[in-house]
């Protein structure tokens, strides 16, 4: 399950990467009138619609079959096989495909076993520890289980990238997001009975770990988005760990799977050296060419109009 989330946060940040090293930059050379060949690449919007897009996903079915009661892991098997049978990006494992399925990752394609994603998934606190937490001399722990910060963990984002996590990054981007059942008040009204103006009922609503996991890699992914990135990539050199030891095709392939080697095309074809005016001008300005002074450029008494 743990493998799952750490693989989904890898997928959203590597559409991160080709947006902004590919696609966008593709799309300015466009404006801008720049020659330049069209460079394709592999997109994971497909993996990425598969693990949290609406209206049905992984992450969906496994919320939702922690909310049946009764259910095991041979039913949350079963719910997914037939849910995304087909699907280009999911596949059923041909051993043990009854407690496992497969994803197709822009890394590769990895099978999951789903022993322990149902209890992993509710990891229930009660509704009495996040007030106690609010009560904490820490700030930082106050901050992170604060009615503000609860109710942006409750908010599961769509499918679309994680357009609605525009505010400014908090503590909560750090939560491990584990899942609770929250206690919180909502007004009585319509058909409730409620007369007055301040009845109040109480509720209980869950949040899934993987639903406050998506909430809070939507936060950081439209935290990104609002940055002007810069790229590290980890390349990891061959596969018996050691050191001064390089595999060039294991390396190759990672350049490949993560689109560097096209993001490279990409800003080579272009100008991938950008220097404000100002800052160029300042700097090479000694280098520029003497131009001939102008003829009679300071002369004061060219011409008395000529009409003599």
């Amino acid at each position: 399950f743990e493998q799952l989330l750490i693989n989904f946060a890898n997928e959203k940040l590597q559409a991160h990467f080709t947006a902004a090293a590919i696609t966008l930059l593709q799309a300015e050379y466009l404006r801008e009138g720049i020659a330049v060949d069209r460079v394709e690449y592999t997109d994971n919007a497909a993996t990425i619609a598969l693990l949290e897009g609406k209206p049905l996903s992984v992450l969906a079915v496994l919320d939702d079959q922690c909310l049946q009661a009764g259910a095991t892991d041979a039913s949350l098997t079963a719910a997914l096989h037939s849910s995304f049978d087909g699907h280009a990006s999911y596949g059923t494992p041909r051993i043990g495909a009854d407690r496992a399925f497969t994803i197709g990752h822009f890394g590769g394609r990895v099978t999951y076993s789903v022993a322990g994603f149902l209890s992993k998934n509710k990891d229930a606190l009660f509704a009495e520890l996040p007030s106690t937490m609010r009560a904490s001399a820490s700030p930082f722990v106050a901050e992170l289980f604060s009615e503000a910060a609860e109710q942006r963990r409750q908010q599961a984002p769509s499918g679309d990238g994680g357009a609605a996590a525009a505010g400014k990054p908090t503590a909560t981007n750090v939560n491990e997001g584990h899942a609770r059942r929250v206690s919180h008040s909502r007004r009585a009204g319509g058909g409730g009975g409620g007369s007055g103006g301040g009845g109040k009922k109480r509720a209980t609503q869950f949040v899934s770990v993987g639903s406050q996991f998506r909430g809070s890699i939507a936060s950081l992914v439209g935290t990104l988005g609002a940055t002007q990135s810069h790229f590290v990539r980890c390349i990891k050199p061959n596969e018996v760990r050691g050191p001064f030891v390089l595999w060039p095709a294991v390396a190759l392939a990672q350049l490949r799977c993560c689109a560097v080697l096209e993001a490279v095309r990409v800003s080579q074809a272009g100008f991938p050296t950008r220097i404000p005016f100002d800052e160029l001008l300042s700097r090479y300005a000694m280098l520029r060419p003497r131009l001939p002074a102008a003829a009679g450029a300071s002369g004061g008494g060219g011409g008395g109009g000529g009409a003599g």
